[in-house]
């Protein structure tokens, strides 16, 4: 995977399977043996600094909840900090809520029609093997307001032009 992305270009498919490898491996990580695994490093971390993982901050002031927020439910930090100090604590209360967020963010931010969209910029280079092909361009050409029977028929004139050129890039086309 490291490899692809220390890779001087990438081809936008690539970067599709990297995506989506890379929600994969996140999803995977929302069980209790891999937070077992991460809490274990944490505590065998925090021994060997002497820092105490289950020790109560000194609260510094009484935290009171504002008149407003009385009767709503509160999705964010509104400044109140719970106090965790056991391991199902922190499963509960910071592990699996940070992975939860983490991927709703990744699957909004990649969803399968940005995916689409990306798959058909990949189809302008030369060396995808999706190239000039009308059905993978067709969600990038509507999202660009473009005419798709338009766009066809270039493509088609375009494939003739270039039947033997030899194109590298995307430059290049």
């Amino acid at each position: 995977m490291f490899s692809i992305l220390a890779a001087k270009s990438i081809d936008f498919s690539k970067a599709q399977f990297l995506i989506k490898s890379v929600i994969s491996q996140v999803a995977d990580l929302r069980n209790e043996r891999a937070f077992s695994n991460i809490y274990l490093q944490i505590t065998s971390f925090c021994e060997e600094h002497n820092i105490d993982l289950l020790s109560t901050p000194r609260a510094r002031r009484v935290p009171t909840l504002s008149s407003r927020f009385k009767d709503v439910v509160i999705t964010i930090s509104v400044g109140q900090r719970e106090t965790m100090n056991n391991e199902d604590q922190y499963r509960t209360n910071l592990y699996y809520p940070l992975i939860d967020s983490t991927l709703i963010e990744l699957n909004d931010r990649f969803s399968f029609e940005n995916m689409q969209i990306l798959n058909g910029i990949s189809a302008l280079c030369p060396d995808s093997d999706n190239f000039l092909q009308s059905e993978v361009l067709k969600p990038f050409a509507l999202q660009m307001k473009a005419d798709f029977s338009l766009l066809c028929n270039e493509i088609q004139v375009l494939k003739q032009m270039l039947k033997d050129s030899k194109l590298n890039s995307i430059v290049d086309l």
